[in-house]
């Protein structure tokens, strides 16, 4: 019994350990089972109940976070708008003055073009490349996860990192041919004289599932994620990026590195907003029980 419950409920994934009673009830597992149970009393369902839970957290125990003995470490990078990417920048916006608008003030297709300057600006680009040669630098061993939405913002991370060539750095995305093996020789160990990928760029829609824990602890964020209709999605995929490096099998304090656009002196930009609605944490619980 405590096996079908924990099946109906998920039980590897964490957020679903306070919820499997409601994913019970909304299947007909449920009523088939209370059916043949030959004594429904209600201080047998409640034992019963208390056992599955105990079951279902021990089970989703890996992937508690709190569990983890490293921290994971939280770094901005700075990123200052200025000249033709500053011009590219503003020409989007309504007021060019305000750097930080809320996407409820820009029209669709505005918006749209204002996420595209944001992603491709040279700036970004630019503390990306210096971000990783520095981490190279500190460590040469190392090796660095760069997370970057399908579409404008990894064709501009991938634009970047193409000076660095092959095989420094690989880059998956949702129509890379081979993209599993290529993920799967990145996660193998750099045997000493051996030419390995030290730098993986990665679309979040191709992160799902990955266990990267081994391989890596440097994330970085090119830009923050964006959904208008859906914020929690949004919150959700970075969450499950960062999840692919930091969780169970971790053995080092994970840094996430977000790129964050500013203005020429430290202005907010759009960047500001959508991290803060990214971190925000009612949209982490609820994203949590996605």
């Amino acid at each position: 019994r405590c096996t079908e419950m924990a099946a109906i409920s998920g039980a590897y994934v964490a957020g679903a350990a306070s919820h499997w009673r409601t994913m019970e009830r909304a299947s007909t597992r449920d009523v088939f089972l209370r059916h043949y149970e030959s004594v429904p009393s209600y201080n047998y369902r409640a034992e019963c109940a208390a056992h599955a839970q105990e079951f279902i957290n021990a089970a989703v125990q890996r992937n508690r976070v709190s569990e983890f003995t490293g921290r994971k470490v939280d770094v901005e990078v700075p990123c200052r708008l200025h000249g033709p990417s500053l011009a590219q920048y503003q020409k989007h916006l309504p007021d060019p003055a305000n750097l930080a608008p809320h996407w409820d003030d820009v029209a669709g297709d505005a918006w749209d073009g204002v996420l595209e300057a944001s992603a491709g600006s040279g700036p970004r680009q630019d503390a990306l490349v210096k971000l990783v040669k520095a981490l190279h630098t500190a460590d040469a061993a190392t090796k660095v996860i760069v997370f970057a939405a399908e579409g404008p913002a990894f064709a501009a991370a991938a634009k970047a990192l193409a000076p660095l060539q092959r095989p420094l750095c690989v880059a998956v995305g949702a129509e890379t041919e081979g993209g599993g093996g290529i993920i799967s020789a990145f996660t193998q160990p750099t045997l000493s004289g051996e030419a390995r990928a030290s730098v993986l760029l990665l679309s979040f829609e191709c992160a799902a599932g990955l266990n990267l824990q081994t391989c890596s602890h440097n994330v970085v964020l090119y830009a923050p994620l964006f959904s208008r209709s859906d914020p929690v999605a949004a919150v959700a995929k970075e969450q499950q990026a960062m999840g692919r490096v930091w969780r169970y099998g971790q053995t080092h304090d994970v840094t996430v590195h977000r790129l964050v656009l500013e203005g020429p002196r430290g202005e907010d930009s759009v960047d500001r907003l959508l991290i803060a609605r990214n971190t925000d944490p009612t949209f982490l619980q609820q994203a949590s029980n996605l």
